[in-house]
């Protein structure tokens, strides 16, 4: 394994407590109320103090965003945070300095007030919670292109004085801290999207406005999606190996399943992704197949089929969700063909068939009645001769029926 790989997993090893509402409530500064500058013997004192039975969580002064805990396994693991080198740095830059600047302190401040204020579904009750989100995430994206930050960074590890702190862990951090705090804003919106599109929106929108590089709050976002790309694959796959006999039920499940997971990358991506398009079109042709399946097996065996039912209904929703020039047009002549065939079959249908049994004999014998009547009578030729032409005129009178229909049959299309 590279270099490389071992900063990137060191590092996102000590990220991961740190995700979503934890960045600020599982800082180990926060649950010890201990500042960033304290000491490692300083710590250790605290430590001891904090397994004293008669120990009293100190009251916060007003210059932390949130108070201490007074919980012992979080004291604990807190504890064992400030022992590895990189996860202190980590949370020192994520909490006060008592020698720091007014925008960083700002920055942590209204951003974790903003991260409270907003439910782990990703709800805001109130309007001046945007305020802090818009301002939080600005003050952020500012401090993480500030040198003076890194600066101060670079300082802190070298009164640490720990190897494990080299130039190539302070420079993925400087990498990979703003992509950390965007995820925590995308993770919103992916939670927020599963209770209703218009709820991931705001927090999405705030997110492209604060001043992040748009690459990078794009990487993330696609990279939080992809449970949901993949669940659409999946869905897509297994469709795709259906017998063609039910191949509308699973163009209709298939359509079921990827709906909520289309909402969803849409919402954090928006609906002119590459990704989210995609996708669409990925569904939108699996739904096709599956329909022209069924269409195949039953045009020849039961052409009634495609007379009823859902076939166009499920071309029409995957036209819908089709994204690219070539699916939509694959959809439209597939549509096109099947309303062709519809009608091509209703026009091609006899026009005996249609009159039925009883008005076919009932013209026969009109036809043939009238004939024989009329050779018999006014011009006598003979009864056999007579019969003949009866039978004749009956057919004739058949014919002459058909035509008609089929004249009004051509009038109605």
């Amino acid at each position: 394994m590279s270099i490389t790989s071992d900063v990137a997993r060191d590092i996102d090893r000590v990220l991961r407590p740190l995700e979503g509402h934890g960045l600020y409530r599982n800082n180990a500064f926060r649950v010890t109320g201990l500042p960033t500058d304290v000491s490692n013997r300083q710590v250790r004192r605290h430590r001891e103090e904090t397994q004293n039975p008669y120990y009293v969580t100190p009251v916060p002064d007003g210059e932390v965003p949130l108070p201490p805990s007074d919980d012992p396994d979080a004291l604990r693991a807190a504890f064992e945070v400030l022992r590895d080198p990189l996860a202190r740095l980590v949370h020192e830059l994520f909490w006060i300095r008592p020698d720091q600047n007014s925008r960083h302190k700002r920055a942590v401040f209204v951003h974790s007030r903003a991260l409270e204020a907003t439910t782990p579904d990703g709800r805001v009750a109130q309007e001046e919670t945007w305020d802090d989100w818009r301002v939080g995430l600005r003050l952020l994206a500012e401090a993480f292109v500030a040198e003076e930050t890194w600066e101060r960074v670079r300082q802190r590890a070298a009164e640490i004085d720990d190897p494990r702190l080299s130039v190539a862990v302070l420079r993925a951090l400087r990498d990979r801290l703003p992509e950390h705090v965007i995820g925590v804003s995308v993770g919103l919106v992916v939670r927020a999207a599963g209770s209703g599109q218009e709820l991931a929106e705001p927090q999405m929108k705030v997110l492209r406005g604060a001043g992040f590089e748009p690459r990078l709050v794009r990487d993330v976002s696609r990279g939080a999606v992809e449970p949901f790309t993949d669940r659409v694959r999946n869905a897509c796959e297994t469709a795709r190996q259906t017998v063609p006999s039910a191949g509308l039920s699973a163009a209709t499940e298939l359509l079921e399943e990827t709906t909520p997971a289309l909402a969803t990358c849409a919402a954090v991506l928006g609906n002119d992704d590459d990704v989210v398009g995609a996708c669409r079109d990925e569904v939108a042709r699996a739904v096709n197949n599956c329909v022209l399946g069924f269409v195949n097996v039953y045009v020849e065996k039961a052409p009634g089929a495609l007379s009823s039912g859902p076939v166009l209904d499920l071309l029409r929703e995957a036209r819908a969700l089709a994204s690219s020039p070539s699916v939509t047009t694959l959809l439209d002549n597939n549509i096109t063909d099947i309303e062709n065939y519809r009608a091509g079959r209703r026009a091609g249908v006899p026009a005996e068939a249609n009159l039925g049994c009883a008005p076919l004999l009932i013209s026969f014998l009109i036809g043939g009645a009238l004939s024989w009547w009329l050779m018999y009578n006014v011009v006598d030729i003979g009864p056999i001769w007579s019969t003949l032409v009866a039978i004749f005129g009956g057919f004739v009178a058949i014919g002459a029926v058909a035509q008609v229909v089929e004249f009004f049959q051509d009038l109605g299309r």
